[in-house]
C-alpha cells in the first residue's frame, strides 16, 4: 500500500535530498499560503521559452533602432538580426530534446 506524502515526511525527505523530484512535489496537506513560491520560477521558465516565440515582435525594433520610423544607415538589417533568432530557436529545440527526459526523471529543482 502506498501512503500519500505528508508535510512531516516531506521535511525529513528534504533534509536528505532537497534537489530530488519528490522534494519538489508538494504533498496534499501542504499549506495553501506557501504554494505561491512556485510561481516566480515557473514564470521565469515560461518567459525564457516564450522569448523565442515573440522574437518576430522585436525584429522591427532592432532594425529601426536609430531611424525610429524607418531604417537609418547604422541600423542592423534583418540579415544581421536573423542569426540571433536562428541560434535561439535551434538551442531551444536541441536542449529540449536532449534534456527533456532528464528533467522528467530528475525533477525541476535539480534541473533548474
Amino acid at each position: 500500500r502506498v501512503r500519500a506524502p505528508t508535510v512531516q515526511r516531506m521535511h525529513s525527505h528534504r533534509l536528505r535530498s532537497s534537489l530530488s523530484k519528490a522534494a519538489a512535489t508538494s504533498p496534499p496537506d501542504y499549506p495553501l499560503e506557501k504554494r505561491w513560491t512556485a510561481v516566480p520560477p515557473a514564470n521565469a521558465v515560461h518567459l525564457s521559452i516564450g522569448a523565442v516565440y515573440v522574437y518576430s515582435m522585436w525584429t522591427p525594433g532592432l532594425t529601426t533602432c536609430l531611424g525610429v520610423v524607418g531604417s537609418a544607415p547604422l541600423d542592423w538589417g534583418v540579415a544581421e538580426v536573423l542569426p540571433v533568432f536562428s541560434t535561439a530557436a535551434v538551442t531551444l529545440g536541441v536542449t529540449t530534446s536532449v534534456l527533456g527526459s532528464w528533467v522528467e526523471k530528475a525533477g525541476p529543482r535539480l534541473a533548474g
